[in-house]
């Protein structure tokens, strides 16, 4: 980046807040880490989005067990779609052959 266009940039992005150029009432999707890939990739092509947060959720019998304990759900990171695509070629062990011309 040229030092014109930093010194230009540089006031704005530290004045700009996120409250001020997110979209109003956006709806985070997250995933649960004990969904089947097929649900996750459901959802991710319901909502048309390629990533979201991975949370691990609990089940009723987790809630049930809790001694007045925080129930809310962790955040364990991000899944994508190129995640998904890379678990998948792993596992079936899918070889990508170079086609020679």
């Amino acid at each position: 980046m040229s030092a014109g266009i930093s010194t230009l940039l540089k006031p704005l992005l530290e004045s700009t807040s996120l409250e001020d150029i997110a979209s109003p009432k956006q709806h985070v999707c997250t995933i649960e880490h004990n969904l089947p890939v097929a649900d996750v990739l459901r959802t991710l092509a319901k909502k048309n989005i390629l990533s979201a947060p991975l949370i691990a959720g609990f089940d009723l019998e987790d809630v049930a067990d809790m001694d007045g304990t925080d129930a809310s759900a962790s955040l364990l990171g991000w899944i994508d779609i190129a995640d998904v695509v890379r678990a998948l070629i792993k596992r079936t062990k899918v070889l990508i052959t170079p086609i020679h011309v």
